[in-house]
């Protein structure tokens, strides 16, 4: 059964909000599958390094945020971390069951038993300090659902614009209008182009 929208931005926000729920489902399911796999397993696959211990902190030359990562064990396992990936923090405070700090940070520089990561706020520094012993694991990658929920909300908030009348001319009731006019245009440009080398 297909739902009709009254209005095309109706319908991408209804898109909006579908690709919402995925996102929270595909972040939940990532979080479920790494706790399943245990501390050890992750370490052994290169996707987390526990414990570590937090070094430095500064702000880099784009004016960011960042502190610096020891790795203390495992050190001669290979590891998946690079420049650009995402990481969150865990503690296991006591339990052995990970409990993931509150926000999400950015590699800047891997090499060896030793990473810079940027983090989202002065926040962030202050609980890793709190946090007693920690460890950092790779995180779910947002990036093309950030680069989705971009578009979708560039669409929906066009008005009066190019972008606008395609929007409603391929999801709602305005007809195209005849492209003569552009073909025109650009023969006429190109024409003068001609012209002008002739």
């Amino acid at each position: 059964m297909t739902t009709q929208f009254k209005t095309p931005t109706a319908d991408l926000q209804h898109q909006y909000d579908l690709l919402q729920k995925e996102f929270e489902y595909e972040k939940e399911m990532y979080r479920e599958q790494t706790e399943r796999a245990g501390i050890h397993r992750r370490i052994q696959q290169g996707l987390c390094w526990y414990p570590v211990v937090p070094g430095k902190s500064y702000y880099n030359s784009l004016n960011q945020l960042v502190v610096e990562i020891g790795q203390l064990e495992d050190k001669e396992t290979e590891h998946n971390f690079e420049y650009g990936r995402p990481i969150c923090f865990f503690t296991t405070k006591g339990g052995g069951k990970p409990e993931y700090l509150n926000f999400s940070a950015v590699i800047s520089y891997v090499q060896d038993d030793r990473m810079v990561v940027i983090l989202p706020s002065p926040n962030a520094l202050t609980e890793i300090q709190k946090a007693g012993e920690i460890g950092v694991q790779l995180y779910f990658d947002e990036t093309s659902y950030k680069t989705m929920f971009n578009a979708l909300s560039t669409v929906i908030q066009a008005k009066g614009n190019r972008l606008a009348y395609l929007r409603d001319v391929l999801l709602g009731k305005t007809p195209a209008s005849d492209l003569k006019g552009c073909v025109y245009r650009a023969r006429s440009s190109r024409n003068r182009q001609n012209d002008h080398l002739g």
